[in-house]
């Protein structure tokens, strides 16, 4: 591994992490950590979900998370960031996982990680806090890389902390070459441990050397993706991985024991192991129906590992049995993370999110679903229709690998996501030209770009939202009945939907009992889900006479017609999908300035 020395200072985003890497003689150094601005972290998740489905036990189990984070963000997310990540769901890891999937949220993370110290001599005290955090660091710095793609930051800490790790715990291995139980926070609560035996708990504990070795494989997966030689790392893990199974594997029955000399065989030990591959393929069966049969007596705590190890392992409906099983999620946000992560499919397979692995692993009952899950480049977002199959819309730069069932169907589309921005040079030096400042001030506005078929929300120099719309198939104009599309000024002088379903039809402005759905063979050109009257501002151009905008009927509104958004394809109006014009409408303001802008019409 490359030595570094001294301080570096990492410049992101404007703020500068000041992180001590110098590795000293019998500790490591403490990194200075640069504290979050916590007041803006979370937004409201209530605001816009980011899931639903037809499914009442799951979207339960979503909302209670949510719920949850929500009472997190008010009361108590401080103290998380002095808490150790300990290995097991009641501890603050899962949450990270949740945050950055939910709005690519990954300072609390980081600021997580810069936490890491190394006292020396240890106290009892932190000897067991050593035992929890550390045994999860590498898989939170691993997470971390791939989410955000800060090499920077991740070699870094890499580099200073991972080596030590490792030498670290193996100083404290057994004969055998495994960690001793007392290494594990002790006493347990008695929530954590229930069906599991603690008894011989002196010895090597088979829940704890599981995430050991989860820890060196996180470890050497890591140090691959930066490009350094991690044969040593690997070669530690496929010796530990061989102590590991010559000491609690049960050849009689292929399960695993809970510890050395024990006679229990827990739901924990033996969903740790199948999670963290430390069984074989031929054991996969017998452990399996231990979870089907034991799981009840599993403490909720340890739940996910129980989840992911079944997803892993191809039985998906008992995957998702066990996460609608959770009757009280409420103090746990690890469902926002299963849900997209193995129901939906969606992780990343490289840093920032650049290649996109696409498994979903729905249960067959399932009518419809939705999700979108926030990454550094954009916005990820699916729908599902059973009898339609997958739309996956992707930020542009990113590459959707599927990997589907078969049977399954799903089409990849990639656009401009929604993630925030700052306006370019050129774009400003456009928008000045339109009067952008007089007519909007540092007030929000929208910019609707019909050469690019995109709609911006910017407030400032800030994109605050960005979506690809539909403007007139005919091209632009504000003559009556042209069905082409008025440019100049405009307001939004009335909004009309507020709570009204996904695909709610609206005609002449008045919501129906009608609700479109995906799928329907309907040729008619409906208003959908939220409609935002505009009015225009601009006498003679699109104002007044025959050129009135307002008396034209031009709305942004919802479409039917999806699939030709970000194409010129509309009658005369502004379409965005339905997703895009609920979150908007929420955003948008009443009277708010709307500039419609085309070269042509210049």
């Amino acid at each position: 591994m490359r030595k570094i020395r001294g301080r570096v200072m990492l410049v992101r985003g404007g703020l500068i992490y000041g992180v001590l890497l110098a590795v000293c003689t019998g500790g490591w150094a403490e990194p200075e950590v640069s504290q979050s601005d916590t007041s803006s972290f979370y937004g409201s998740y209530a605001a816009q979900p980011r899931f639903t489905s037809s499914d009442p036990l799951l979207s339960q189990v979503w909302t209670r998370s949510t719920e949850r984070l929500e009472r997190l963000h008010a009361e108590q997310f401080d103290s998380l960031l002095n808490d150790p990540p300990e290995p097991y769901w009641g501890g603050p890891a899962p949450w990270y996982e949740s945050v950055l999937r939910l709005n690519s949220g990954h300072s609390f993370l980081r600021d997580a990680l810069l936490m890491v110290q190394h006292p020396s001599p240890l106290s009892s005290q932190q000897h067991d806090t050593l035992a929890t955090y550390f045994l999860e660091w590498p898989g939170m710095l691993k997470a971390y890389w791939m989410h955000t793609g800060d090499r920077a930051l991740t070699e870094a800490l890499a580099e200073a902390y991972l080596k030590p790790w490792l030498e670290y715990f193996r100083g404290h291995e057994t004969n055998e070459g495994l960690l001793p139980g007392t290494m594990l926070a002790s006493p347990l609560p008695d929530y954590l441990h229930s069906g599991w035996d603690t008894s011989l708990s002196q010895g090597p504990d088979a829940v704890l050397n599981a995430f050991y070795y989860h820890g060196i494989q996180e470890a050497a997966t890591l140090l691959d993706e930066l490009g350094y030689d991690a044969g040593f790392w690997h070669d530690r893990a496929q010796a530990f991985r061989s102590a590991y199974r010559k000491i609690y594997l049960d050849p009689e029955n292929n399960l695993f024991r809970d510890g050395v000399g024990s006679e229990s065989f827990s739901v924990v030990a033996n969903a740790l192991s199948l999670r963290f591959g430390l069984a074989e393929p031929d054991e996969i069966d017998g452990i399996l129906e231990l979870i089907r049969t034991d799981a009840g007596e599993c403490p909720a705590a340890w739940m996910p590992y129980l989840i992911e190890a079944c997803f892993q392992s191809g039985a998906w409906q008992l995957g998702y049995d066990l996460i609608t099983f959770l009757e009280d999620g409420s103090h746990h946000a690890a469902p926002h993370a299963l849900i997209s992560g193995e129901l939906f499919g969606l992780n990343p397979l490289s840093p920032e999110w650049k290649d996109i692995s696409f498994a979903p692993r729905l249960p067959g009952h399932l009518e419809k679903a939705r999700t979108e899950v926030d990454v550094p480049l954009g916005r990820i977002s699916v729908r599902y229709d059973r009898k339609m199959g997958y739309v996956i819309t992707a930020p542009l730069g990113t590459r959707v690998l599927l990997d589907m069932r078969e049977g399954d169907r799903a089409v990849v589309r990639t656009t401009q996501s929604h993630t925030r921005s700052e306006l370019t040079s050129e774009q400003w030096t456009f928008l000045d030209s339109q009067k952008w400042t007089e007519n909007v001030g540092d007030a929000m506005g929208i910019w609707i770009d019909i050469d690019t078929q995109m709609m911006r929300i910017i407030q400032g120099s800030e994109v605050l939202y960005q979506a690809r719309c539909a403007s007139a198939e005919k091209g632009v104009g504000s003559i009556m009945n042209s069905l082409q599309t008025p440019l100049g000024w405009h307001s939004v002088v009335k909004k009309i939907g507020d709570g009204a379903p996904w695909g709610q039809v609206f005609r002449a402005r008045i919501p129906t009992r009608e609700v479109w759905q995906t799928g329907e063979d309907t040729k008619e050109d409906l208003v959908l889900t939220r409609v935002m009257l505009l009015t225009g501002e601009e006498p003679g151009l699109n104002k007044g006479g025959n050129v009135d905008s307002f008396a034209r009927h031009i709305y942004i509104h919802g479409t039917n017609d999806e699939s030709r958004i970000g194409t010129p394809s509309s009658h005369g109006c502004i379409r965005l999908t339905n997703d895009d014009v609920i979150e908007t409408f929420s955003m948008i303001p009443k009277g708010i300035k709307v500039l419609l802008t085309a070269s042509e019409g210049e």
